[in-house]
């Protein structure tokens, strides 16, 4: 689930919701880094 505030989408129609919010995902998977990893052992 992405989230797509209501001032990033003039207008706010579903569609163009719906492709924001996936290059919004397409985005972090593009540039993903890991911020913190633990492992418990």
């Amino acid at each position: 689930m992405t989230y797509v505030a209501a001032d990033e989408v003039p207008g706010g129609e579903d569609l163009v919701v719906g492709l924001h919010g996936r290059g919004k995902r397409d985005r972090d998977a593009r540039e993903l880094s890991v911020l913190h990893v633990e492992h418990a052992r």
